[in-house]
């Protein structure tokens, strides 16, 4: 049924983990596609254990860096260059220690100018606009 599929079990459709279909979409642990480009099928729920991570779901994760620094990021954009976007922000020295920084793009141009224009910080507060609120 013109497929792609990477299977990982030995014998034919017995261990399928990856498929791409006919129409380009990209399915993880499942063979059947919900109506988006990219579907990922996990066992469980999110959980606050596990320090935070989406255990069998979609994980990004950056080295550790600076205080003010971002990764794990995620960016959405509209067919151009231009996009924005939502990453974890270093909070401090222990790269442990996020936050969460959202970004826009302003600018009719493709360049890096994007802003980060609300900030939730590790302890819970919201950073809108460089204005706090508890």
């Amino acid at each position: 049924n013109n497929v792609i599929a990477f299977d990982t079990g030995g014998n034919i459709n017995t261990g399928e983990r990856l498929r791409i279909n006919s129409s380009g979409q990209l399915i993880v642990n499942s063979t059947s596609a919900t109506d988006a480009q990219f579907t990922v099928v996990g066992s469980g729920h999110y959980v606050v254990t596990s320090a935070g991570r989406a255990h069998k779901h979609i994980h990004c994760r950056a080295v550790n860096g600076n205080s003010g620094e971002f990764g794990g990021a995620i960016s959405f954009g509209m067919g151009s260059n231009g996009s924005s976007a939502i990453a974890a922000e270093q909070m401090g020295t222990d790269g442990n220690v996020n936050g969460l920084a959202f970004f826009t793009h302003p600018t009719s141009t493709g360049s890096d100018d994007s802003v980060k224009r609300m900030k939730i910080t590790h302890t819970g507060g919201i950073i809108l606009n460089d204005t706090f609120f508890v």
